[in-house]
């Protein structure tokens, strides 16, 4: 292929604003992008398909120029091209059925590598609904498919796997996938990128199960990681991570140097969302670690700020009230907190299952300090048929991670 083809490679990707880095994601550095731009080396028939599914193209369209696509893969490039717009809009509904059509247009014209990563992005949008055991089938087809021989797409359905059995509150089973997608991401000729969001989430599912010093004990390695890693959003998740496990530790010295040193790495001027959901669930662990100070307050309203711009969920708005809430309550103001409490618990389906049980047992203490004992024991009753017991006080307000 050589030069020419290093050439079409680079067109195709300028044209869509994609760095190399960008291009080469999780799976490819940064520096083999240059070197097969430039023709130094020979992309492998493995290359060439991930390259093409993350352009939305055919394979045998980076090939030659001339090819004229099949209907199946301008339905896979349309509908591809719709799903990434929809992402960008935090319209996940959308961006989940465009996924799912444009992997099955893959699908017919047997393109698995574009399969591949069209239903990976489905799951991931799923995921996002709380779509959850879809998400976790899709998942698990991944895993299942040829391709996922490989360390690195091993290393992302793992992940992925792991990620969907925290959100359905089976942390035992998050662990076990996600150490998987740690060893399958150790590969000495994979992106440090991937190894460091596989090692983010086994940091927070183990915290989940409350192996609060497991976790602990690989945040060495994570801020190792870290600090190796170009600055921004890899980075900055990584040490919103690190310095959420310190707070939950009650190290709160630590988790605030974390803290502050992701603000650095991470703007809001990038990613407002992704800043937004980082800067919850720091303020979250910061009331869970028991930290009330001042810098806790601007976090929280930080992030109240970004969901008002942003638009957010109204799952992201049911996390939201019942941060604020827990704040109220833990600086001694539980009648101010009843409201928000209600507006939680009312939309208790939406949460993350222990976030659901923790909003029903503040709601009831709320309502204990207000003198409304009888309504107090009736939203427990209700809530031990619906919930198990009230969640973990070490996670509890922590919201569920999809990045």
């Amino acid at each position: 292929m050589g030069i020419e083809f290093g050439r079409q490679l680079r067109a195709q990707r300028s044209a869509r604003g994609l760095t190399q880095a960008q291009l080469g994601a999780n799976t490819h550095s940064r520096g083999l992008i240059s070197q097969i731009e430039t023709g130094e080396r020979e992309p492998t028939a493995e290359d060439l398909l991930e390259l093409a599914g993350r352009l939305q193209l055919a394979p045998d369209q980076l090939q030659a120029p001339d090819h004229v696509p099949l209907p199946e893969e301008a339905a896979h490039l349309l509908h591809s091209m719709a799903a990434r717009q929809a992402c960008d809009l935090r319209d996940w509904s959308q961006a989940a059925a465009h996924a799912g059509q444009a992997a099955a247009a893959a699908l017919a014209a047997h393109r698995s590598g574009a399969w591949w990563d069209a239903a990976s992005l489905q799951a991931e949008c799923l995921l996002r609904l709380h779509r959850c055991e879809e998400s976790a089938a899709l998942a698990r087809e991944l895993l299942a498919h040829p391709l996922a021989t490989t360390e690195a797409l091993a290393a992302r359905a793992h992940d992925l796997l792991a990620r969907t059995e925290k959100a359905q509150g089976h942390p035992g089973a998050a662990v076990e996938h996600a150490r998987r997608a740690v060893r399958a991401a150790a590969g000495v000729h994979l992106p440090a990128g991937l190894l460091l969001e596989a090692l983010r989430t086994l940091v927070e599912a183990l915290a989940e199960d409350g192996r609060l010093e497991e976790a602990w004990e690989h945040c060495g390695t994570l801020a190792d990681l870290a600090d190796d890693e170009p600055e921004g959003a890899l980075q900055g998740k990584a040490y919103w991570t690190i310095g959420n496990i310190a707070f939950l530790r009650r190290d709160h010295a630590t988790g605030a140097a974390h803290h502050r040193h992701a603000t650095t790495v991470l703007s809001p001027a990038n990613d407002l969302g992704l800043w937004a959901q980082s800067t919850k669930a720091a303020a979250a662990a910061r009331i869970t670690g028991g930290s009330l100070d001042a810098e806790t307050a601007v976090m929280l309203k930080r992030a109240e700020q970004a969901y008002a711009v942003i638009g957010g969920t109204p799952e992201d708005q049911a996390e939201l009230a019942l941060l604020r809430a827990r704040w109220l309550y833990s600086t001694g103001q539980p009648s101010q907190a009843l409201p928000l409490l209600f507006e939680a618990h009312s939309a208790r389906h939406l949460l993350h299952p222990r976030l659901a049980a923790d909003a029903a047992q503040l709601l009831a203490r709320a309502l204990e300090a207000a003198g409304r004992p009888d309504e107090a024991q009736r939203v427990l009753e209700d809530a031990s048929h619906e919930f198990a017991p009230a969640g973990d006080p070490r996670s509890a307000g922590a919201p569920a991670n999809h990045t």
